[in-house]
């Protein structure tokens, strides 16, 4: 009943002022039976408790932070908690907007959850209350950096999240740009390495800058011979040609036919091809320690 207590009145704290306790009870219900049916919104409470006690531990905050789902909130949020309730470090978060921006994704649920932790290890709601609130963001920003390299090394899902969740005109948050940069700092200050990506031929071919289509036409000729013959024939008089070609497809072929000696039967054949000669090719573009 305390425990029940405690997540009402946190919950009333979160809502607007004017929602009625049936709101907050309902918002309560929600989120034990969600830990009782062990239903995913977005990342399931009792993986959020767990995931955000890793991180907590992963970037050095050895204190209890409590976590709580929300429907009645936007996002997610750090909060010290108030006079109605017990003095403590909460993040609550909205589990369908969480959904919504990372899915099931656990890296980016470790910056997202790194950020707020970072308010906590900043002293944001003490300390450094006074400090300009982008201010704070941004150092956050630092911490879920952090929190990526120590526990997954995967900068270029941090990236992602901060590329979608920043504006540039947003007066509470820093622009998309000094957002990465500073989360950038973080993951390397915390031992990530940046693995970069580029395009190397041993990464196989993604598609080709130049396709070109050619045709020829063989001289007239006796039996023995046929249209795939005549083909390679001709694709190898093409690859000296151009000796930049990586790859000569046939397209299609054809043949005639004549009778240089009626009535007598006297038949020569000429062969058609078209092929199409792709070079200059664009290698797939992958994470590599060989990219320079």
């Amino acid at each position: 009943m305390i425990i029940l207590r405690l997540l009402v009145l946190l919950l009333t704290t979160v809502c607007t002022s004017e929602l009625a306790y049936a709101q907050a009870a309902l918002c309560v219900s929600e989120y034990l039976n969600a830990r009782k049916a062990d239903r995913i919104l977005g990342i399931a409470a009792a993986d959020a408790e767990q995931l955000v006690s890793k991180v907590a531990q992963s970037i050095g905050l050895t204190r209890t932070v409590m976590v709580l789902p929300c429907t009645y909130i936007e996002k997610a949020h750090a909060w010290p908690g108030n006079e109605e309730v017990p003095e403590g470090e909460y993040i609550i978060y909205n589990p369908t907007w969480v959904r919504e921006i990372i899915g099931k994704d656990e890296v980016q649920a470790v910056a997202l959850f790194g950020h707020e932790l970072g308010h906590f290890l900043n002293g944001d709601f003490t300390v450094r209350k006074g400090i300009p609130r982008q201010q704070q963001e941004l150092d956050a920003d630092q911490f879920a950096g952090c929190a990526v390299a120590r526990m997954s090394n995967d900068l270029s899902k941090l990236e992602n999240l901060l590329s979608r969740l920043r504006q540039e005109n947003d007066m509470h948050y820093p622009n998309r740009l000094t957002s990465l940069d500073r989360a950038k700092a973080g993951f390397k200050a915390c031992g990530g390495i940046e693995v970069k990506k580029c395009r190397l031929p041993q990464h196989g071919i993604e598609g080709w800058g130049a396709e070109t289509p050619k045709s020829g036409s063989s001289n007239w000729r006796g039996g023995g011979g046929s249209q795939p013959g005549y083909c390679a024939e001709y694709q190898a008089q093409l690859r000296q040609e151009h000796p930049e070609a990586m790859e000569i497809n046939t397209l299609s072929s054809s043949e005639t036919t004549r009778d240089v000696c009626a009535p007598f039967r006297c038949i020569q054949y000429q062969y058609f091809c078209s092929v199409i000669v792709k070079s200059k090719p664009v290698f797939r573009e992958m994470e590599s320690a060989n990219c320079p």
